[in-house]
């Protein structure tokens, strides 16, 4: 019965938003790195990256999202 418990606890934290997984670079912390997180990237300029997956793109960690925060994520998507 504990194996089980600590099972379940264990794969609700590996699965949880903003958890020890998060991917750098998901905005939206859908767990993919795609046109949608620029889309709330942009829309979350000058805001404090204090929200679930919005740290993810906090790539300077500065604790808010600004112009260099994108400059940095177009940099890493492809063509």
């Amino acid at each position: 019965m504990k194996r089980i418990l600590m099972l379940s606890l264990l794969g609700a934290f590996l699965l949880a938003p903003g958890s020890a997984l998060a991917v750098e670079g998901d905005c939206n912390n859908d767990g993919q790195v795609d046109q949608a997180d620029m889309d709330t990237l942009m829309a979350s300029l000058n805001q404090p990256a204090d929200q679930p997956g919005l740290a993810n793109c906090d790539y300077n960690k500065d604790g808010g999202l600004g112009l260099d925060d994108v400059g940095t994520h177009l940099q890493g998507q492809p063509e």
